[in-house]
């Protein structure tokens, strides 16, 4: 991926016009064309690819009106039917399963591989129309440690703790195929680097499928052992789908937050309240209610700030369906949100 498309990719998409490789499914509705929802309403479609972006597919593929993308009668662009995204006649070769939805009687078609991507398509296009859910906007002013060493181009150690979000799981860097988006963390450092010309090195001590508990009880060891500058500490959406109490889930985090402190006062945080699980499966329970927590985290103590990814994916799920940003269909960021992640982080960061 050159230079040029990545400056594209992680641009965020609030401040521009022209919203580049946004992934959507084609979804086909009884005897109707398949077809899939956008963000905005499209002014001019640029491109249509498929999810490697390199392949790009015929105008006569497709067509737009009205915030709708449908698919015309020979089109060779992948979809799903109604009763494959609920789990039902699922297609042979994509790996496809499913687990329970939100009670016994309901199927979410699920997968652990690629089999959903290969089903999103990246659209490019122009618009004219307004994010209006709360964006993150500069907070480096609450990092002053960071943003100094930053300013004066010096080396620093940054930790990234969370669960397999920010392990990377859906990305497509982790499944090992094009176009390799880089995860989270390392989308976001090498943005920083870029501006500041600060070289940064990055340590994922992040692990799947863990709670908030077990990273306070593992951060003597994978965060203060280290003595890091910055860490960004990203847990939740297993806490969530576990039920845990949000005085809990605050005190864990207060935890990590206390014992690195302790041992450098000069260390700083970036908290990132959770992406919120696909409302259609029982994953999705009390991750939003941890959003309070972190903001009260942050006005407990100095040198911390909240990205809240929680409040932005609320706001997608209203405009598409999890499967057109879901790498799993559950609670798996694909490369779009993953791209989403990284819009927000800098934007936190850079003026």
């Amino acid at each position: 991926m050159d230079k040029k498309m990545i400056k594209e990719m992680y641009h965020p998409f609030w401040k521009s016009s022209i919203m580049y490789n946004e992934t959507v499914v084609m979804i086909k509705k009884g005897d109707n064309a398949p077809s899939g929802r956008l963000i905005f309403s499209a002014s001019e479609i640029i491109s249509v690819k498929n999810y490697t972006l390199q392949y790009e597919y015929s105008p006569e593929e497709y067509s737009y009106q009205n915030g709708i993308l449908s698919l015309t009668k020979n089109s060779t662009i992948p979809f799903l039917t109604e009763d494959q995204m609920n789990g039902e006649n699922l297609p042979d070769g994509f790996g496809l399963t499913y687990q329970k939805g939100l009670d016994d009687n309901s199927k979410v078609t699920f997968t652990t591989g690629t089999g959903i991507i290969k089903h999103q398509i990246a659209v490019t296009y122009k618009h004219n129309d307004k994010w209006n859910t709360p964006i993150t906007k500069y907070l480096g002013d609450k990092l002053p440690n960071t943003m100094k060493k930053l300013i004066e181009k010096r080396p620093m150690k940054w930790i990234l703790y969370g669960d397999s979000i920010m392990a990377g799981c859906g990305s497509s860097h982790n499944l090992l195929i094009e176009p390799h988006l880089p995860d989270i963390g390392p989308g976001f450092v090498s943005q920083i680097e870029d501006k500041y010309q600060s070289k940064i090195e990055l340590i994922n001590m992040s692990q799947g499928g863990t709670m908030s508990n077990w990273g306070k009880g593992e951060s003597i060891v994978r965060v203060n052992g280290y003595n890091p500058d910055l860490v960004i500490i990203a847990f939740g959406m297993n806490d969530g789908s576990a039920g845990v109490r949000p005085i809990d889930y605050k005190a864990n985090i207060e935890g990590i937050i206390k014992s690195a402190k302790e041992k450098n006062p000069n260390i700083e945080f970036i908290l990132v309240s959770t992406i919120l699980a696909n409302p259609i499966t029982k994953q999705n329970h009390r991750q939003k209610e941890y959003l309070a927590m972190n903001i009260e985290l942050t006005k407990e103590y100095k040198g911390i700030i909240n990205i809240d990814m929680s409040s932005f994916t609320e706001e997608l799920y209203k405009r598409k369906r999890g499967i057109d940003f879901l790498a799993n269909h559950i609670n798996h960021p694909s490369d779009f949100l993953v791209r989403c992640y990284v819009m927000n982080l800098v934007s936190a960061l850079v003026k």
